[in-house]
């Protein structure tokens, strides 16, 4: 079973490949902790878990770069690659 995710929006700088997502959290918890800012998030459990931008809003903390560094699969990219 492959699963089949939609990309979203997340902003100017953050593109997703969200199939390649393996739900480790790191981005939400470097949002949250790091930045102290609560733009990123998870919905759904288990398998059908997805991390997205609250509200369908761009992520737009000046941080919201340093999440592609911390993906460590590659789901969350530079726009500009």
């Amino acid at each position: 079973n492959k699963r089949a995710v939609t990309e979203k929006y997340m902003g100017p700088i953050v593109k997703t490949v969200m199939t390649r997502c393996i739900q480790c959290t790191r981005c939400i918890r470097f949002a949250e902790e790091v930045a102290g800012v609560e733009e990123i998030g998870a919905i759904g459990r288990g398998e059908n878990m997805q991390i997205v931008s609250y509200l369908e809003h761009a992520v737009t903390s000046e941080l919201s770069g340093n999440v592609v560094d911390l993906c460590p699969v590659g789901a969350l990219t530079a726009k500009p690659y």
